[in-house]
């Protein structure tokens, strides 16, 4: 529906509760879904920036070596 704006609010909302709650999982997928929807809107530098908060929250509770940091590294890959 293009509705974004909409979108990015209910992704800002999501992050804020997951981060009330020390969710990183939850923190990390939503910032990955923020850095594909700017990355869809040709917002690059939002998209990159969105994909590299995840990648630190991922590597800081899961280790570099996780899959969910290389689905990350794979989605800056696109934008870039």
């Amino acid at each position: 529906q293009a509705r974004y704006p909409e979108a990015i609010a209910a992704y800002e909302e999501s992050k804020r509760i997951a981060a009330s709650h020390s969710k990183h999982f939850l923190i990390a997928g939503t910032l990955n879904n923020l850095g594909t929807l700017y990355d869809m809107q040709a917002l690059y530098p939002e998209a990159i920036a969105a994909f590299e908060q995840s990648k630190q929250v991922m590597t800081a509770a899961y280790g570099a070596e996780h899959l969910c940091v290389a689905d990350t590294l794979n989605n800056l890959g696109v934008v870039y």
